[in-house]
């Protein structure tokens, strides 16, 4: 009897641990391009649309969020923040940062899971490309070599 108590409670624990995992999903990182050396995050700047960067620019990267309650504005300057971080780790001047609703993207029987209204983030990473430094030069001359010989 006691075998089988802690059994139960140990899988109790198992599905509390990975429900909470699930709930906070750390964002997610796509490369599409060379790897630079990071930035300061204070410096990268953030933008709603392509239409606003006045500089020569390259995607470098693809940011995706986990899903936030749409109504948790604290939540969501926080996966703002850290998608900011995230840039500036690969080297980003710059983000377009969009807000997508769950629903948009979500099958039928997402729908019918989701009892709040979730959004995630989604941001395209920006290289400036008008004023590289050599190494930037460098790095991007390995990734061209690297993606040739595929």
């Amino acid at each position: 009897m006691k075998l089988s108590t802690g059994i139960c409670f140990f899988l109790f624990v198992v599905l509390c641990v990975g429900c909470m995992a699930h709930r906070q999903q750390k964002a997610d990182w796509i490369s599409l391009g060379p790897v630079f050396n990071p930035v300061k995050a204070e410096t990268v700047e953030v933008f709603k649309s392509g239409k606003k960067i006045k500089r020569a620019s390259a995607v470098v990267g693809v940011i995706k969020s986990g899903y936030i309650d749409a109504s948790n504005e604290k939540a969501i300057e926080t996966e703002i923040t850290k998608i900011i971080a995230l840039a500036a780790q690969h080297g980003a001047n710059a983000i377009i940062l969009r807000r997508m609703d769950v629903m948009e993207d979500a099958t039928y029987a997402d729908k019918k899971l989701v009892e709040t209204p979730h959004i995630y983030l989604y941001a395209k990473a920006l290289k400036y490309v008008d004023n590289l430094t050599q190494e930037d030069k460098n790095a991007i001359e390995e990734w061209e070599a690297d993606t040739y010989n595929l």
